[in-house]
């Protein structure tokens, strides 16, 4: 817990606002206020996502990227957090390195890299994509269960001998 000390002038009354506190007028010699740390917003990564950008094709030098005008790339990845390093299954996309540093990722491939900002639900991060020399941007979003058609059947339940008797028939199930 982070402390502010107060300090009043001799017999003045101060009135000073802190964050959404204000302390009343007093002429107290010191006052000690506590406030909150504000911790960083953890985020968890790990699970389904989809990248989308600009396409691109590598070019004969195997380093340069071309762009690939009026297409979309869409990658879909599988990654695993594990603290603030973050890492990708092979088979959906190669990173050398992955990190996050409070609502800030960074995935580094073999001749990419993406810088994201996370959002503040955590389900899409936006940012720029590089490819030298392309500088493109990128929305890399959270795969729901409904995106993957792998929804849970929500269970059907027969009425109730106890509905009443004003009861909504189109709210019943059979």
């Amino acid at each position: 817990m982070r402390q502010i000390k107060l300090w009043s002038i001799a017999l003045t009354t101060c009135f000073i606002p802190v964050g959404s506190i204000a302390i009343p007028p007093t002429q107290l010699n010191s006052i000690i206020l506590a406030q909150t740390e504000r911790s960083p917003t953890q985020f968890n990564l790990s699970g389904k996502w989809v990248i989308k950008t600009q396409n691109y094709r590598v070019g004969e030098d195997n380093i340069t990227c071309i762009t690939e005008p009026n297409t979309e790339l869409t990658i879909e990845p599988i990654l695993t957090q594990n603290g603030n390093q973050i890492d990708a299954d092979p088979m959906t996309l190669i990173i050398n390195e992955g990190s996050i540093s409070g609502n800030s990722v960074y995935l580094r491939g073999e001749i990419f890299s993406l810088k994201g900002t996370i959002s503040n639900d955590g389900n899409q991060i936006t940012g720029t994509f590089t490819c030298s020399p392309l500088t493109q941007p990128f929305t890399m979003t959270r795969k729901s269960v409904q995106q993957s058609g792998n929804a849970p059947q929500q269970p059907i339940q027969a009425p109730s001998d106890n509905q009443p008797q004003n009861s909504n028939p189109s709210e019943m199930l059979w």
